[in-house]
Formats: structure tokens, C-alpha cells, sequence
């Protein structure tokens, strides 16, 4: 008879060759870890994508500012599109962009 595979043998501990290992303790600990979403990658995507939308809506109300010339308008508008939150870079660092005169 053939060792048992570790799903096995979290399935049907009293198997022959499935005996108390640590290989198959862990596989028994993390059997349904693969089906659970990784909380930080979640927490990470939902700030990134709140910046990303707060950036697009921030270039919009720039275009009515005076101080920047459409050329940096339009270059911001497509870096909050295409980089969401790196715009704010941009924004920090441009100097005359979206600035009260």
C-alpha cells in the first residue's frame, strides 16, 4: 500500500502511514487557508483604491484653480486615472499645481 497523501490524511487521520507528523499537523491547521482571503492584501487594495478615487475627484476640482496652466490639469487628471495614489506625489510636489493665488 501506497503512503497517504497529507489530504489524505486530514481527512482520514486513522489511515495507515498517517501518523502524528508535524507535516501533517500543519496541513491540518491550514486545510482552509488557501479559500481565506489574505486580510492585509484586502486592507492594502480598499486604502488603495479610496486613494485612487479621492485622487481622480481632487484633479477634477483642480481644473477650476487659476494657478496651474491646463498642460499640469491634464497631467495630473491622467496620473490620478492611470497611478491613483501616487497623484498625491504629484500634487505635493508640483509647484503652481492646484494652488490658490
Amino acid at each position: 500500500m501506497s503512503t497517504p497523501t497529507p489530504e489524505q490524511c486530514v481527512e482520514n487521520p486513522e489511515l495507515e502511514g498517517c501518523e502524528e507528523t508535524e507535516q501533517f499537523t500543519n496541513m491540518e491547521m491550514y486545510a482552509n487557508y488557501e479559500a481565506q482571503p489574505n486580510k492585509a492584501l484586502v486592507t492594502f487594495a480598499v486604502i488603495w483604491s479610496l486613494l485612487g478615487v479621492v485622487a481622480f475627484f481632487t484633479s477634477l476640482v483642480c481644473f477650476g484653480f487659476k494657478s496651474s496652466s491646463l498642460d499640469q490639469k491634464v497631467l495630473g487628471l491622467l496620473v490620478a486615472l492611470i497611478l491613483g495614489p501616487f497623484y498625491w506625489l504629484y500634487f505635493y510636489f508640483a509647484k503652481d499645481y492646484c494652488r490658490r493665488k
